[in-house]
């Protein structure tokens, strides 16, 4: 019986929209981002307002420890970061901003490296409209001349199809940052 719970538990778990955000938010005393420290305060309360969200393109290694230089030279240190791999090719700048307002975050940073391709498979559907009918019969009947209309209409159906498919995936690196005070 508890097998059952915890595999249906699991099963669920899967089947929920999460946010990647905050699900894989690691704390600034966890992660590692070379000359950038980590905030050590008390916990910052959420910020009324969205903090700006930048987009940075890193393109080597080298080029991500000076923008952290940068960064920390101009009084910013890290309270967390959520890395994650999805399929979006672009950033998600309005649910990046959230998770810093509730981080108490004075800047997100983020980032999208491209992690080449993966076989998934790919939900379609397709939409069949219904069909609309209407008639009209006429003639005598037991001696009077009248007239039947007849009208109505078919529902539409969906047909769900999976098919394999390569899809870009793209790695999300989102530093979120407070200035010292």
């Amino acid at each position: 019986m508890k097998i059952k719970i915890v595999v249906a538990a699991l099963l669920c778990a899967g089947c929920a929209d999460t946010d990647p955000f905050a699900t894989f938010y690691v704390p600034g005393y966890q992660t590692h981002a070379g000359p950038l420290p980590a905030y050590s305060g008390p916990q910052l309360p959420p910020s009324n307002t969205d903090p700006p969200v930048e987009y940075v393109q890193i393109i080597s290694a080298e080029q991500s420890k000076e923008f952290a230089a940068t960064i920390a030279r101009q009084g910013y240190s890290r309270i967390g970061m959520s890395m994650f791999e999805t399929n979006w090719g672009s950033p998600h700048r309005e649910a990046a901003a959230a998770m810093g307002r509730k981080l108490g975050a004075d800047l997100v940073l983020y980032v999208v490296v491209p992690a080449g391709t993966k076989l998934q498979s790919v939900l379609h559907i397709t939409y069949q409209p219904g069909q609309t009918y209407s008639g009209t019969t006429s003639g005598f009947v037991g001696g009077t001349y009248g007239s039947f209309h007849t009208y109505g209409s078919s529902p539409g159906t969906f047909h769900t199809q999976y098919t394999p498919e390569e899809v870009g995936r793209y790695t999300h690196i989102v530093g979120y940052l407070t200035r010292r005070r």
